[in-house]
């Protein structure tokens, strides 16, 4: 591995423990938001059918949010396996090398963009809803 190369990669894992440790604080601070703000103090005392719409909404979209950055981190995590194990910047879907502007892109990236491209055709209607 080239110098260029080792410093692209401790870029990139440095990359990926800030972003955890980002989205780790953001889980942290929307779950413990849920424990000073209950549904009640959302909807008030006395509520109506609005207020609780509201809520719901707004619970609804927290654990959105919960469940996007648990994705992430996910990935996040799986990255740094490939790391540890020395698979990093290799396809897991063909063994090609992932493009290195495609890792300074999105340091998680675990496909390349030709394999990618194919798994969002193939998968990335899976969890749409279907209303």
């Amino acid at each position: 591995m080239s110098a260029s190369e080792q410093h692209d990669m401790a870029l990139l894992e440095q990359t990926l423990q800030q972003r955890r440790e980002e989205l780790l604080k953001e889980v942290q601070d929307v779950t413990g938001r849920d424990k000073d703000q209950p549904y009640r103090s959302l909807t008030g005392e006395v509520s109506d059918s609005g207020d609780e719409s509201v809520a719901s909404s707004l619970i609804d979209t927290d654990h959105a949010a919960v469940s996007r950055d648990i994705a992430e981190i996910r990935a996040i995590d799986a990255a740094l396996e490939r790391i540890a194990s020395g698979e990093y910047g290799s396809c897991i879907a063909c063994g090609e090398q992932i493009a290195r502007e495609r890792l300074l892109a999105n340091p998680s990236a675990a496909r390349c963009f030709r394999c990618q491209d194919h798994f969002e055709k193939t998968h990335g209607h899976e969890n749409w809803p279907l209303l």
